[in-house]
């Protein structure tokens, strides 16, 4: 299998989204965890059908963002809804990048919907907290429980939407109970009269005046006589139906905060750690009792520099937010690569309260990333690099040539009788022997040196740590020796030798594609010579 169709093949079962678009923009390839996320076919997401999941609210700033890109062949990143197959609409992370071996586009997606939850339930409890801190209102009341009369303040009245008028006896308060509460209520202040308690309960009436149900939080103040009977009761009526809204969305946002996938943390302004979720524990392997008070910065890899986390912090003070990709050492000392949300949470005066951090693990999508570029630039067979990076290290060895003075030799090796070992005894000892040449030439050049392998029994040797020109024919005498040795290979010996031709730059002044092919021409003059030899390119020869 060859190595585009391999990649192909891994990012077909990749464990996150990926789609790829040929250079005109036309997405044409969908891995399946894509068609499984979004339940339709190929042939309907191919093209700009994808477009049709994107919701419509998403769809121009994502489609714009997506030209602008592949225009300028730019890396992306970009937030939208995607459709799932259930219906739902799904927040999606999409990073796209320019292939490098052609001209389309690959994109890697997330979902990040439990990260948008967080932040708006985050943003909602903010807007209810202010709500509840503007109705800091406290209704007054005096309850003689002699006459059973009660009196109430003009915030009361307004809290239980009742007027002057209204009847102010123990039954009449009841009756502004919401009746399956009823019952339980007088029950209660039996009790609390019965065991010479103060009245404290959280209650839900109906206002008569527009048939609203609140939540009110009650608390008062019993006296009794000399024998224990109860005289009085003064206190306070407060309306709490705003908090107890936010209590209950608090535990909403507590199970949704322990049960993220992605670790979170909290700091208080002063960037100390005060609370921290499962995932992070499961993630770093810390936890609370281990980081609480610590400032996040002992996460930190080593990989990303100053400058790095000087900018985040410049964000973060000028716009209260920041996104990055990010690496973070875990307490066993590995590293994790991740994608970092942080929002400042501030209160409704501007103070800063707090910081959240959300991050989401990325290692599979790194590892499946090292392993494509893997198969990209390496021969799977014999582990040296193929004619993609060999390219790559040729033309940065003639760039460096004139600047350190350095000869760059280009070689081409071919096997001789190669064919025969394979014919006679079996692929299988052909790839053991290649495998055997890529060690013995490995071990022949030095450290600086690449040997590349371009396929079947041919090999590319650059040699750019000479000097001067008469260090290549000992190189090449060395080589040779090298290869003629007998190969010890599933019971042989083999013998097996090779035949080179080479080319020096600059004296042979070329591009890369230029010295190869003269390279390949020395080479061929050498096997017309009789092989297991070498020959220099000249013009002339």
């Amino acid at each position: 299998m060859d190595t585009a169709n391999l990649k192909w093949k891994v990012l077909k079962k990749a464990p996150v989204l990926i789609w790829h678009a040929d250079s005109t923009g036309s997405c044409d390839w969908f891995n399946d965890l894509w068609l499984t996320f979004t339940g339709r076919a190929w042939e309907q997401e191919r093209g700009d059908g994808w477009t049709q999941g994107v919701h419509r609210e998403d769809l121009a700033s994502c489609i714009a963002v997506y030209r602008s890109a592949l225009a300028a062949r730019q890396v992306f990143t970009m937030e939208y809804r995607l459709r799932h197959h259930s219906g739902e609409y799904r927040w999606i992370l999409d990073k796209g990048m320019p292939d490098d071996d052609g001209d389309g586009y690959t994109g890697y997606c997330f979902d990040i919907t439990d990260l948008k939850t967080i932040q708006y339930s985050l943003e909602e409890q903010g807007r209810l907290l202010k709500q509840a801190q503007e109705i800091a209102r406290l209704g007054y009341y005096t309850y003689d429980m002699v006459q059973n009369r009660w009196e109430s303040s003009d915030i009361l009245d307004g809290i239980f939407g009742i007027d002057k008028a209204y009847p102010r006896d123990l039954e009449s308060w009841l009756q502004l109970v919401e009746p399956a509460s009823r019952e339980h209520l007088a029950r209660y202040l039996e009790e609390t009269v019965a065991c010479r308690q103060n009245f404290h309960k959280e209650y839900r009436i109906i206002r008569p005046s527009d048939g609203e149900m609140r939540c009110v939080q009650g608390k008062g103040l019993i006296s009794y006589d000399d024998r224990g009977c109860p005289l009085s009761m003064v206190g306070t009526i407060r309306d709490v139906t705003e908090e107890v809204s936010i209590r209950d969305m608090l535990a909403v946002d507590a199970t949704v905060f322990d049960h993220s996938q992605q670790a979170i943390l909290i700091t208080d302004a002063n960037r100390c750690i005060v609370r921290i979720n499962e995932a992070f524990t499961r993630i770093t392997g810390y936890v609370l009792e281990e980081v609480r008070g610590k400032n996040p910065r002992f996460l930190n890899s080593g990989i990303q520099d100053a400058a790095f986390y000087e900018s985040m912090w410049h964000s973060l003070q000028y716009t209260g937010q920041w996104r990055n990709e990010i690496w973070n050492r875990r307490k066993d000392g590995s590293v994790c690569p991740g994608i970092l949300n942080i929002n400042a949470v501030h209160d409704d005066r501007g103070n800063l309260l707090h910081y959240v951090g959300v991050f989401t693990e990325i290692t599979e999508l790194k590892n499946t990333q090292r392993n494509l570029e893997r198969l990209v630039n390496f021969d799977s067979l014999t582990g040296l690099p193929n004619r993609v990076l060999m390219m790559d290290r040729l033309q940065q060895a003639l760039s460096n040539s004139s600047r350190y003075k350095r000869l760059v030799a280009v070689c081409f090796l071919d096997l001789d009788n190669f064919k025969p070992v394979n014919d006679q005894h079996g692929h299988a000892r052909g790839d053991a022997l290649l495998v055997e040449v890529a060690g013995r030439l490995t071990s022949a050049v030095r450290g600086g040196d690449t040997v590349a392998r371009l396929g079947g029994d041919e090999f590319i040797l650059l040699l750019t740590e000479l000097e001067h020109g008469y260090e290549l024919e000992p190189a090449l005498d060395r080589i040779l020796e090298t290869m003629a040795q007998p190969y010890e290979i599933g019971g042989g010996p083999f013998i097996v030798t090779a035949t080179l031709g080479a080319t020096l730059f600059p004296r042979d002044y070329g591009n890369a594609e230029t010295l190869l092919r003269h390279a390949d021409i020395a080479m061929y003059r050498a096997k017309q010579g009789g092989r297991n030899q070498y020959r220099i390119y000249t013009p002339e020869t």
